[in-house]
């Protein structure tokens, strides 16, 4: 099972994509720009942490997802934006073609 949650980071103007892999114990980030910030960490780790607290208040003990540190963050290759203001575009198209670990390129185009 797959969460997709889109990120926006309010003071870049900047959507990104956040995969939340329950089964792999996974959290990929699709990103169309190679942003490293201190912001895309922080926001990442945040939406995940307010995911967590509601499935924690909607699931019996047993079925949460495992403490964080068993979690892997990924951050997969993924088509790159050629200009600044597509990225919400990309956002969706990611969600709409990430197959679980990988991009399907040829429906992308």
């Amino acid at each position: 099972m797959q969460l997709f949650l889109p990120v926006l980071l309010t003071d870049i103007e900047h959507w990104y994509c956040v995969v939340v892999n329950l089964v792999d114990k996974r959290i990929e980030v699709l990103d169309s720009m190679e942003l490293q910030t201190t912001d895309k960490k922080v926001a990442t780790v945040t939406v995940v942490g307010m995911l967590f607290n509601v499935l924690s208040r909607t699931r019996t003990k047993r079925q949460l997802p495992t403490p964080w540190n068993e979690w892997h963050l990924h951050e997969p290759e993924v088509p790159e934006q050629s200009n600044t203001h597509d990225c919400g575009f990309y956002t969706f198209k990611f969600m709409k073609h990430w197959m679980g670990g990988r991009m399907n390129t040829r429906e992308l185009e």
